[in-house]
């Protein structure tokens, strides 16, 4: 609406200005005429007193200055010459007709005019002061509309730029926000009252965010409720099978311990899989806190050596710096943990599971990696995007007869993400897989 009524106003502006730019034209063309056919034939008779006195009324009634040149431009009556004689006066020559000029000490107008004679004559006045302000110079009036038609245009095409651009960056914002994990992020409230094209898109926006934020929390609640209710019945099975061993003989010792095997193993699966729903049931930022990455992955080594001593493996730390970073402890232990403990489970015997730690540049910015590396069979290269899907297995020999969960490198990948990092993993030319994951770096751990 403000840009139609810059429009309308702008408009009559120019309707105006060319409405005064006539009057101001036939108002000094009409006084002109009057006089000039008068003052040629006083002059081609030969009285000039006659034409001094209608000068001098015609001056004290308009305030017009005349002066009378001849068909070629030459002068033959007036005194005192205005400076800008010359100039209008060749402009009467090339249009060979009105000329105005208001640029000078006072506005002039000339015409050519024809004597009863047949003779050519130009007659000129000078006009008042007051005229200045009359509409007689087009050029004037050209650079005036050009100049309001320009800041009208920048004007209007900033509010329309401002209308459309307007949705367009809430809509981008919420985007980003919803894939960021903010799935109760809606649109339609921040447009405004709009019904077009943009609303339409808000609302399917909303449409779609409702959706997903339903879908999403009904999957993490399924996933909680199966896991708590499936942790009843085994603690019930626990229970029984202690009472089972007290009552038992041996011959049945080898079958409970097969039992108590496979009870351990659902607890554990139990227990990823609430630890994976609530790493995706994060919306808000985590932690903060300042994490010593070279402590972090020594105590791991330590803590993984037992279980790489019964595979008869071992697990070593190849390179290391002092470097902090900020987040959850527990969920990048939990991260880094899962790795060390995927790639105990596949290194070959008699060789190391491998752990670095050390920066690297990337994009103008440093990071803090971490790399896990087996001696192992390694992934085929077409799994090497699906690794760290929940549930997901691999497709080597080895790694189908090892089969775990398939859920602690997506609690890996979860738990980086949550901290503004990375997981990547390729195999290594002389064999294994290798995991590393990039954090943001905030600095030198200090002791």
């Amino acid at each position: 609406m403000m840009g139609v009524g810059i429009l309308f106003v702008s408009s009559s502006f120019f309707l105006e200005s060319d409405s005064l730019l006539s009057k101001g034209r036939e108002n000094a063309l009409r006084s002109l005429d009057r006089v000039g056919n008068l003052s040629v034939t006083l002059f081609e008779q030969n009285k000039i007193r006659a034409l001094d006195r209608l000068a001098s009324r015609v001056e004290e009634t308009n305030g017009f200055v005349l002066y009378l040149f001849s068909g070629d431009g030459q002068h033959l009556y007036g005194d005192r010459l205005p400076q800008n004689a010359n100039r209008i006066i060749n402009r009467v020559l090339d249009k060979e007709g009105p000329a105005f000029l208001v640029f000078g000490s006072r506005p002039l107008v000339a015409k050519p005019i024809t004597s009863n004679n047949d003779k050519q004559f130009i007659i000129a006045a000078a006009l008042p002061k007051r005229w200045i302000n009359e509409p007689l110079n087009p050029s004037y009036y050209s650079s005036v509309r050009l100049w309001i038609t320009i800041v009208t245009s920048a004007v209007v095409c900033l509010i329309l730029a401002k209308h459309i651009s307007k949705p367009i960056t809430i809509l981008t914002k919420s985007t980003r926000k919803f894939a960021g994990g903010k799935f109760d992020e809606r649109v339609l409230p921040l447009i405004g009252r709009r019904r077009d094209e943009f609303y339409d898109l808000a609302a399917g926006f909303d449409e779609m965010a409702g959706r997903t934020e339903k879908l999403i929390s009904s999957r993490e609640e399924l996933l909680r409720n199966i896991s708590h209710e499936l942790r009843s019945p085994l603690s019930r099975m626990t229970l029984a099978l202690d009472l089972a061993r007290k009552k038992g003989t041996p011959e049945v010792e080898t079958a409970l311990q097969r039992v108590d095997k496979e009870i351990v193993k659902m607890n554990y699966l139990i227990g990823q899989v609430i630890t994976l729903s609530q790493i995706e049931a994060i919306h808000s930022p985590v932690k903060q806190d300042p994490i010593d990455l070279e402590e972090l992955i020594q105590k791991i080594q330590k803590d993984a050596e037992l279980e790489a001593s019964s595979r008869n493996c071992f697990v070593e730390v190849t390179k290391t710096e002092k470097i902090s970073i900020a987040g959850d402890y527990d969920l990048i232990y939990s991260a880094v943990e899962n790795l060390v403990r995927n790639a105990i489970r596949f290194t070959n015997e008699s060789t190391a599971v491998e752990i670095s730690l050390k920066t690297e540049p990337l994009l103008a910015e440093k990071k803090a990696v971490i790399a896990i590396r087996d001696h192992g069979p390694g992934v085929n290269d077409n799994d090497l995007d699906k690794l760290f899907l929940p549930f997901f297995q691999a497709g080597t020999e080895l790694r189908t007869t090892k089969r775990n969960s398939g859920l602690g490198l997506a609690i890996t990948l979860g738990a980086v993400e949550q901290h503004g990092g990375k997981v990547t993993a390729r195999n290594k030319d002389d064999g294994g897989l290798e995991v590393s994951i990039t954090l943001p770096y905030i600095g030198e751990h200090k002791d």
